[in-house]
């Protein structure tokens, strides 16, 4: 009998200690909805506070504390989210198949676009806190900037030449924009890879080669003309040299020509005064 009335006292205890810990655990429960102690808002983090289901406050990194009815903190990340969208058929303006593979980061509303934050966040909250949703979302939206910008470019405006860097600032763009509607902001945008069919980059080999060739036989034409310039130039230079020295020849002929004419006229002048001389010698010679 004794053993039973201990059994029993036991179990007493016991039951009343289970007791004791689930209204605990409900106080607890409950009380939680009008304080909360402590909480730590990290350097890449934003604080979101609410009151009675309302938004009361949009903080940065620090440590909070409060106390109201149904009081409650929501932590939403600053981090990027990256993201990466393969879309192998998409045609072009000249109804071209390419495929392309867009990657780039997500980043939802920081303390300073904390406005944004509160507008939108009834209608995208889950998107905020959610980091798969969120690159869902944006990945649809990349998927249709990819084909609005891919298909009002011909083929060869979307990957020949600096193209490509034109098409990535159009997914750039169009997806910053699609993007912005909520709340977010895409960042880091680039085009890694252009996926061709066999078909299609047998044709592109074949418009680079074609170009490649043209490019050549310019540069060959061009070459041609410089050398015949080159030539040209060479040939007037030695007709233009040939000439001086004919013309310098004819100066130095007649010089020595004038030359020759004073020396026959000097010469002639001596021996007909030798001559008048020699008469006149003789002449007084009969005199004598």
């Amino acid at each position: 009998m004794n053993l039973i009335k201990r059994f029993a006292g036991g179990a007493s205890v016991f039951v009343t200690i289970i007791v004791v810990v689930v209204i605990v655990a409900i106080l607890l429960a409950f009380s939680s909805q009008f304080f909360y102690f402590f909480e730590r808002v990290d350097e890449q983090e934003v604080g979101v506070q609410f009151e009675s289901g309302r938004i009361t406050g949009i903080v940065g990194p620090g440590v909070y504390s409060d106390f109201g009815l149904f009081v409650d903190m929501v932590r939403v990340s600053s981090q990027a989210i990256p993201f990466f969208v393969t879309d192998e058929e998409i045609i072009t303006k000249d109804k071209q198949r390419i495929g392309l593979v867009v990657s780039g980061d997500i980043f939802r509303p920081n303390l300073a676009q904390k406005d944004t934050l509160q507008r939108l966040w009834a209608q995208y909250k889950d998107t905020y806190l959610d980091n798969t949703l969120a690159q869902t979302r944006v990945e649809n939206l990349a998927r249709q900037s990819m084909k609005v910008c891919v298909g009002d470019r011909t083929f060869d405006d979307n990957i020949i030449g600096t193209a490509r860097d034109e098409l990535r600032a159009c997914i750039d763009t169009e997806l910053s924009e699609l993007a912005r509607n909520f709340g977010l902001e895409i960042e880091n945008v680039v085009v890694p890879e252009v996926i061709l069919s066999p078909e299609v980059q047998t044709a592109l080999d074949a418009i680079v080669q074609s170009r490649l060739e043209t490019e050549k036989a310019a540069q060959d034409k061009l070459r041609a003309e410089a050398q015949a310039d080159a030539e040209q130039a060479r040939q007037e230079g030695e007709i233009r040299v040939e000439q001086s020295r004919l013309q310098e020849q004819a100066k130095q002929e007649i010089t020595l020509a004038k030359l020759d004419q004073e020396k026959t006229l000097a010469q002639k002048v001596v021996i007909e005064a030798e001559r008048a001389n020699e008469l006149a010698r003789v002449e007084a010679e009969k005199a004598i």
